[in-house]
């Protein structure tokens, strides 16, 4: 339990307003159908994932890599990269795996490198089956309502 308490003040910490930073985060689709706890829980989570796009909507872009793109290229294993632009802080790659290893820009950059423009490409596939190529907070969150319907047979769970 007290995990859970850190992770929650840290996020907290992070997403207050004078935080600038902006996001971009792309969930294969997949991801909402695999199964973690009850149905109650799964809906809980896509309804903080709408939650999550309406209140953050000026600093976050949320994409949804579509299933019927298959298993593109980088999505072998889930990866999260931290690009801070900041001359004091790190640039890495957190990888999700059974190493759950990191990557350093500094010790790695080639790596990064690659990430980055893996990660680039990924974004644009996910773009690719919109009509103006940029996925909006209202499109998310449609993907994320039919999901829900076609999965539990209704609506999101308000809070």
């Amino acid at each position: 339990m007290q995990i859970w308490g850190i992770r929650d003040a840290r996020q907290r910490e992070f997403w207050k307003k004078e935080n600038s930073t902006d996001i971009n985060i792309i969930i294969h689709e997949a991801a909402l159908y695999f199964r973690v706890g009850e149905d109650e829980t799964m809906m809980k989570q896509i309804s903080k994932l709408r939650d999550f796009a309406v209140t953050y909507s000026t600093r976050v872009i949320l994409q949804i890599l579509p299933f019927d793109l298959g298993v593109p290229k980088g999505m072998h294993r889930g990866f999260t990269m931290f690009n801070t632009r900041n001359p004091y802080l790190d640039d890495l790659v957190y990888i999700e795996d059974s190493r759950e290893m990191m990557i350093h820009f500094q010790e790695k950059p080639r790596q990064f490198d690659e990430y980055e423009n893996t990660f680039w490409k990924l974004w644009d596939l996910a773009n690719s089956r919109l009509e103006d190529g940029s996925q909006t907070r209202d499109h998310f969150i449609e993907h994320l309502e039919r999901i829900n319907r076609q999965r539990f047979g209704r609506a999101i769970l308000a809070d």
